[in-house]
């Protein structure tokens, strides 16, 4: 709940989240909440299996603003989160990950096959988070807050479809991640470029330290885009993409320090989809009718400066 004073204006915001985990991980509140009901005890371990494991995650929020100018449909109740999940281990390393939203487009949020060798190098493919931003890559169900900072949600790659190799040595202190990916969050490629994503994690204190637990990383992306969604300030982007980040997470009993910085550096392509025969000819076009904004151009790159 949080009170903001504007002027002679008092904005009140009360806004509050629920999310109950069913099977998987979250069947653990059973011991809880059905210690005593052996019927439901038996009928979550149908679903807790190595090989086979369900999962559900829902959250709900509901939104009161006392401003008398406040546009209509902004109080109100709403589903944020409406996920099945579906996951198993299986022989010689291989694993499977099934991730659903009913209330996102597209639904299917994370699809993947992955195989293990070691703790140093596992290869997934399909559609998942690529590994950039620290707050990015925290399941929706374990978030410090209702909803994640939205520099991330507008500027880190999110999830794409492509594969990746990851792992980790010196006990978990030192991880890496580096993938191949779409760059346009969708099944199919926009062009024949891919997105470069990688992640250097560093956890020199764990749990269980004197000093608590401290988890620094780093983070850097390249994409070359033909159409691609940047949140919601560029959609059908079309242009280059340079993105880094740093974050450090710390953690101490009941004490959390936790920060993010992402840069970003885009170049957008004014003219695409068109070859040199084509791109000369418009310029010429342009020039005779002076459409502002086209009087500088390079023929080669087919881009503004």
């Amino acid at each position: 709940m949080s009170g903001i004073i504007r002027g002679a204006r008092i904005r009140r915001r009360f806004s509050f989240g629920a999310f109950w985990v069913i099977a998987a991980s979250a069947f653990s509140v059973s011991s809880i909440c059905f210690a005593g009901e052996p019927i439901f005890n038996e009928f979550a371990e149908h679903f807790k299996q190595p090989y086979f494991d369900v999962g559900a995650l829902v959250q709900a929020g509901g939104d009161w603003q006392s401003q008398p100018s406040s546009p209509s449909g902004n109080n109100g109740f709403s589903l944020a989160t409406a996920r099945i999940i579906l996951q198993g281990k299986l022989d010689e390393g291989f694993s499977y990950f099934f991730q659903n939203d009913f209330t996102k487009t597209p639904a299917i949020l994370d699809a993947i096959a992955s195989w293990t060798a070691d703790p140093r190098l596992t290869i997934r493919g399909g559609r998942f988070k690529s590994p950039f931003s620290a707050e990015f890559l925290i399941w929706g169900g374990n978030l410090d807050f209702i909803n994640r900072a939205q520099v991330v949600n507008e500027l880190a790659p999110g999830r794409q479809v492509g594969v990746q190799a990851s792992g980790e040595f010196l006990e978990s202190k030192l991880s890496y991640a580096i993938g191949a990916f779409n760059g346009n969050s969708s099944g199919s490629n926009d062009n024949n470029q891919m997105m470069s994503v990688g992640r250097l994690g560093f956890a020199p204190f764990n749990e269980g330290s004197r000093w608590g637990k401290l988890q620094v990383g780093i983070s850097g992306a390249y994409s070359d885009d033909a159409r691609a969604q940047l949140g919601t300030i560029l959609p059908n982007f079309a242009g280059t993409r340079r993105l880094a980040g740093g974050d450090f997470r710390w953690t101490k009993g009941r004490l959390l320090l936790s920060s993010e910085a992402i840069a970003s550096s885009i170049s957008r392509n004014m003219l695409m989809h068109l070859n040199r025969m084509n791109f000369v000819k418009m310029i010429v076009n342009a020039t005779e009718t002076h459409i502002p904004g086209l009087s500088r151009f390079s023929a080669d790159s087919g881009r503004v400066p």
